[in-house]
């Protein structure tokens, strides 16, 4: 499906980092747009749809790298780090919806945060040690991306729960929580395995 917008990219001679670094500024304003703008609510409607784009660039900048011949270090190191960049924008501008949540949905949420970064640190962990991206969830890059539209559709059709504490909003933080556990240990068990 992506190829006809491939074709384009190597017509229009863009290169892989180009749609990267894109990707990335297209993440932090939509995020900045979401936290701090009144068009909050259509934002959060139509924020599946910035998930789904994201996730085509993100495939499209490695095929198009593969199709002439462009893959480098340079270009790995700065996928992830402009994941890692879009990440802590996205889940910042959760954080600022939910500001107006006990102190208990706002400490749990920066704990969420945190563990999803690292889950982008870990993986270049690992291409360090044995030359091997790791994909291990099960809260990836897409995990997150589902994870963040579903949480996004929820607070469009239940704005009250951007004011106040809801034990689903706490569960839904942990189960995130946990995801993220898991996603942490299974790649840290990547590198182990690599190492012996």
């Amino acid at each position: 499906m992506l190829k006809p917008l491939l074709s384009g990219c190597i017509r229009l001679d863009f290169s892989p980092n180009q749609i990267t670094l894109f990707t990335c500024f297209l993440c932090v304003v939509y995020a900045a747009l979401m936290a701090w703008t009144s068009y909050t609510n259509l934002l959060l409607l139509c924020f599946p749809l910035l998930m789904f784009v994201r996730m085509a660039l993100n495939a499209m900048d490695g095929m198009l790298a593969k199709e002439i011949n462009k893959q480098t270090s340079l270009g790995l190191v700065l996928n992830e780090v402009c994941d890692v960049v879009s990440d802590a924008a996205l889940f910042s501008a959760f954080l600022f919806l939910l500001s107006g949540n006990q102190k208990i949905v706002l400490i749990l949420w920066w704990l969420l945060t945190l563990l999803a970064l690292l889950t982008e640190f870990i993986s270049l962990a690992v291409y360090q040690t044995n030359r091997i991206r790791s994909h291990t969830g099960p809260f990836g890059k897409s995990d997150r991306a589902v994870y963040l539209g579903i949480l996004a559709i929820v607070l469009w059709f239940f704005p009250e729960f951007l004011s106040e504490t809801s034990a689903w909003i706490i569960a839904f933080i942990v189960i995130g929580l946990f995801l993220a556990g898991l996603t942490l240990w299974n790649r840290f068990k990547s590198i182990v395995e690599s190492s012996q």
